[in-house]
C-alpha cells in the first residue's frame, strides 16, 4: 500500500511477514536510504560490524532492497531504485523531514554511519544540553542521533520518522480520534520547532513536527557517496535519486 498526497508518494506500508509476526516484533516505521551499489555497500556494512538481514532482494521494475542492522541493532534498509525512486515529497506537511537515530553508544554508531555513507559528523548540544549529531551531507544533513537516556528504560536502537505537519495540537488530536496514542507530549527544539511522538493504533511509533515560523525544514535526502565524498556540483542529482529513498514503511521484514 502507498500513502499518496496529491497523487505523489509520501510513504508505504505493508503487512509483517508471518515469521516475523510469530517472533512477536512489533509493527514499526523503517526509514529507507538510497544508494546506486547496494551490494557494494552491503559488503562494506559487514566489514563495520553490520548484519545484512537478507541478501538483496528485487522488485522487478522498483528497485532492489536490502535490510540491515547496524552493529548495536537498529534497522534501516538500502534502496536501489530502478522504476522509483520511492517517496516523490518531502519537507511538507503530512510528509517525512527528519529521521533520528537513538544509540547506545553515540560515538560508536555515528562513526559506523559515517564510515558506510561519508557522512560529517556534526555535534551541537541537544535538549537539556546533551550532545546531539547530525550526519552531514553537503550543505544540509541526512537525519540527526542521540544516546538512549537511562530513563527511557529498555528502550532498543532504533531509527525515528518525523512526519511534517502546519498545526501539531490539530495532528494528536486526530491521531487520538483515530485510536492513536501521545507517548510524549508537544516538546519545543528553540530554533527548529515542536514535536511530538505519537503510536497507531497497532502500537508502531512516530514523531510529528511543526517547524518554527522562521525555521526552513531540516531534512536533506541522503545517499552513499563513493568513496565517502560526492562533488558540490553533484549534491542536486544525487537529491533528485533519492528523494526518499528516504521512505518510511510499516512493517519491515
Amino acid at each position: 500500500m502507498l500513502f499518496q498526497k496529491d497523487g505523489k508518494t509520501v510513504a508505504g506500508a505493508y503487512p509483517m511477514p508471518p515469521e516475523e509476526a510469530e517472533t512477536g516484533a512489533a509493527p514499526r516505521w523503517d526509514s529507507y536510504l538510497a544508494t546506486k551499489a547496494i551490494d557494494e555497500l552491503c559488503a562494506r556494512a559487514q566489514e563495520l560490524g553490520a548484519t545484512v538481514v537478507g541478501a538483496p532482494c528485487e522488485i522487478p521494475g522498483v528497485a532492489r532492497m536490502a535490510q540491515i542492522r547496524d552493529p548495536e541493532g537498529a534497522s534501516f534498509t538500502l534502496y536501489q531504485a530502478e522504476g522509483t525512486a520511492g517517496a516523490e515529497i518531502l519537507n511538507e506537511s503530512g510528509a517525512l523531514c527528519w529521521f533520528e537515530l537513538y544509540a547506545r553508544d553515540l560515538e560508536q554508531s555515528t562513526r559506523f554511519y559515517a564510515d558506510l555513507f561519508g557522512y560529517e559528523l556534526r555535534t551541537m548540544a541537544g535538549l537539556g544540553g546533551v550532545p546531539y549529531v547530525q550526519l552531514g551531507i553537503g550543505k544540509g544533513a541526512a537525519g540527526g542521533a542521540m544516546q538512549i537516556r537511562p530513563e527511557w528504560g529498555d528502550m532498543p536502537p532504533m531509527w525515528a520518522v518525523y512526519f511534517q505537519t502546519d498545526d501539531l495540537e490539530a495532528a494528536i488530536l486526530r491521531a487520538e480520534s483515530h485510536g492513536g496514542d501521545l507517548l510524549m507530549a508537544a516538546t519545543e527544539v528553540p530554533g527548529v520547532g515542536r514535536f511530538a511522538m505519537l503510536s497507531d493504533p497497532q502500537g508502531a511509533s512516530f514523531m510529528v513536527m511543526q517547524l518554527g515560523v522562521a525555521t526552513e525544514s531540516v531534512a536533506v535526502e541522503a545517499a552513499d557517496l563513493e568513496e565517502g565524498e560526492a562533488e558540490d556540483d553533484d549534491l542536486e542529482d544525487i537529491a533528485g535519486e533519492v528523494e526518499a529513498g528516504l521512505m518510511g514503511g510499516e512493517p519491515q521484514p
